[in-house]
């Protein structure tokens, strides 16, 4: 999912707005979900990879693009966890109480219906809390988490499964085209490292410009290990406390809830960068800040790594 937030730069310890800009946030619109520690082989996959109804414990080779259609998998069948693969199933669930026979928005709009959308996100929530529970939310993390549905053929004949995945995001990938790294051969490696080492899988961005543009601000940025003296650093986030039928806040009431957020914490070689709602994301309910610390003493052209 791509969410488009306003956002706010400041370069002071005493933060003050210093400019108001458009960005787009690459996070995904995942759910989470927990899963068995051995790796599940699944040499006897069907042919069809929706032909049958997903298990806990198989392995998939896809891309973002086929995972991120948010809609039935239309990549390759499952594969053993023991070979290369990018994809892990963490949770199957299923959804209740959606009648109509097309998951579809309409027959001219392949689009998955936000209802179901929203009923398969919920069914992941739980199995990812049990698989990662020291890592209560993916999107500011490497790790993503995707849901697939059943074929529309499939779902007009009853069948309302979810499969919930985990997949790596690579460094050295660019924002505006990102990419997954592999998975272990056994799942439990990499939930064990999240727990032993939770930095590794922090997300953190480099540029081939200043701080002064912020993170998320053009194709340039790329992820990068957050070990590795990063340019950007997810650091922490708030809310705007205003009840769901307040209007949109002014810009001083901006300025100075975002600024309280984030630099509660700000050293004083950091800066900060602030993405917070416009007024169409605010009507919906959107009450997000999201802080990132940036480095002062960071200059273009450092090591980007690899988790592969």
């Amino acid at each position: 999912m791509t969410a488009t937030r306003n956002v706010i730069l400041s370069f002071l310890a005493v933060a003050a707005a210093a400019t108001l800009a458009g960005c787009s946030l690459l996070l995904p619109s995942s759910q989470h979900s927990p899963a068995p520690s051995s790796s599940a082989p699944s040499s006897s996959a069907p042919s069809q990879a929706t032909a049958a109804q997903p298990t806990i414990g198989q392995c998939w080779n896809g891309t973002i693009k086929d995972a991120g259609d948010w809609a039935d998998w239309s990549g390759s069948s499952a594969t053993a966890c023991g070979r290369s693969h990018t994809l892990y199933t963490y949770g199957v669930g299923h959804v209740t109480g959606l009648q109509p026979t097309d998951w579809a928005v309409s027959a001219s709009n392949p689009a998955l219906r936000d209802d179901v959308a929203a009923a398969a996100s919920k069914t992941c929530d739980a199995p990812y809390a049990k698989l990662l529970p020291t890592l209560p939310d993916a999107s500011h993390s490497l790790l993503r988490v995707f849901f697939f549905v059943p074929s529309r053929a499939e779902w007009k004949q009853g069948a309302r499964w979810v499969r919930c995945d985990l997949a790596l995001l690579d460094f050295g990938t660019s924002t505006a085209h990102e990419r997954f790294a592999p998975l272990p051969a056994s799942i439990s490696t990499l939930t064990d490292a999240v727990v032993s080492d939770p930095l590794t899988y922090a997300m953190c961005l480099d540029t081939d410009h200043s701080t002064a543009k912020g993170p998320f601000a053009d194709s340039s940025d790329v992820i990068t290990d957050c070990r590795n003296h990063p340019e950007w650093l997810y650091a922490q986030s708030g809310l705007f406390t205003q009840a769901a039928n307040a209007p949109y806040p002014t810009s001083k009431e901006l300025s100075a809830r975002v600024s309280a957020v984030c630099s509660a914490q700000l050293m004083p070689t950091e800066v900060w960068s602030a993405y917070y709602p416009t007024p169409a994301t605010w009507k919906s309910g959107d009450r997000a800040i999201e802080c990132w610390a940036g480095f002062k003493d960071w200059t273009p052209g450092g090591g980007n790594g690899t988790n592969a």
